[in-house]
């Protein structure tokens, strides 16, 4: 990867007047192996709150891939259009020699969001294919009690009619809370994710895109969560990953 991206990935810091807990998760990657895959992430609090990119690297090395490079650009409270408009994510996507890019907006389940959507995620689509990468999106969830069927139609929406994979974090959510309502996927905010929540994030996106089965992961923090948890999240993984997935 160019030096320059490098130190670009590495200074990326969290806009100071967001709203989101934490800071983005933005590590200079270590050089690839020849057959390891690259990932880009572009997204929000929803990304870096709790480390869903170093998750996603973790859970695809226990699924048997090479461990993957995977970098993120996030701001707190930021859309795609935000990211389309900076030099740094579109210099990353330009130059980054990225296999994948993940994008993600906010929970998108207003009519005008969905609208933005579907445009921006357009956008930078055809950036990344210009660039020789694919790209895809993140579903994420609303806050808890706001309308979780919304957001996922526009997600799915917006991958549909751009020619994206989609990664259906939100339906493995809606099916944990189906399995377990008690399960604790959200901090006190009821929005962004806990350890757990940010590990399905992660089991969701690495098997979505190398092809995985999430029933095999292990627990990736085991004095934080709960073993009969994680049963929970591997078959809402699991189940997701299957019906609604999409490389």
């Amino acid at each position: 990867m160019p030096r320059f991206l490098l130190t670009l990935l590495a200074t990326t810091i969290a806009c100071a007047s967001g709203s989101g807990p934490g800071t983005p998760i933005v590590p200079p990657p270590p050089p690839p192996s020849p057959d390891a895959t690259s990932i880009l992430m572009l997204g929000n609090s929803l990304t870096y709150t709790q480390d869903v990119p170093g998750m996603v690297a973790d859970f695809a090395t226990a699924g048997g891939a090479p461990r993957p490079v995977v970098a993120s650009i996030a701001f707190a409270n930021w859309s795609l259009e935000e990211h389309f408009n900076n030099d740094a994510s579109r210099g990353a996507i330009d130059g980054g020699g990225f296999d994948v890019v993940v994008m993600q907006q906010g929970p998108s389940t207003l009519p005008s969001s969905r609208d933005h959507l579907i445009l921006w995620s357009g956008r930078l689509r055809d950036l990344i294919v210009d660039a020789g990468s694919r790209g895809g999106l993140y579903a994420v969830w609303p806050p808890l009690g706001d309308d979780l069927e919304a957001g996922i139609m526009n997600y799915t929406d917006a991958a549909n009619q751009n020619s994206l994979a989609l990664y259906p974090v939100a339906q493995a959510f809606r099916e944990a809370r189906r399995l377990d309502p008690t399960l604790p996927l959200t901090t006190s905010d009821n929005f962004h994710p806990t350890a757990t929540g940010a590990a399905l994030a992660g089991m969701v996106i690495a098997a979505t895109i190398f092809d995985q089965d999430p029933s095999g992961y292990p627990n990736p923090l085991p004095t934080v969560i709960d073993p009969d948890d994680m049963v929970t999240m591997r078959a809402a993984a699991r189940y997701a990953v299957q019906t609604f997935g999409r490389r």
